[in-house]
């Protein structure tokens, strides 16, 4: 859109995978982003860490767990924060 603020987004990131079993594979992740908004001065920094499981029930059923921890880290005053998010699911494939 014409006259819209924009920003520049610079993200790296590394994921990291292990069959412990046949049917279980473990996975961990960690990634950083950096964002630079075009129309004032933020410059926001995100470490983003987590883990997650799936356990092959079968051919057709996957059950899956995760787990994220965000770390955001911002230059304007009182707008950092950090949150965490739990996933938990089913997966039918046929």
């Amino acid at each position: 859109l014409a006259g819209s603020p924009g920003s520049l987004e610079r993200k790296i990131g590394l994921e990291i995978s292990h069959a412990l079993l046949r049917n279980l594979i473990i996975t961990g992740s960690i990634a950083w982003t950096h964002d630079h908004y075009e129309t004032n001065v933020e410059r926001d920094n995100s470490f983003t860490t987590g883990a997650k499981a799936e356990w092959k029930l079968n051919r057709n059923l996957v059950i899956k767990a995760s787990f994220l921890h965000t770390q955001e880290i911002t230059n304007v005053v009182g707008r950092d924060y950090g949150e965490n998010t739990y996933l938990i699911g089913a997966r039918f494939q046929y």
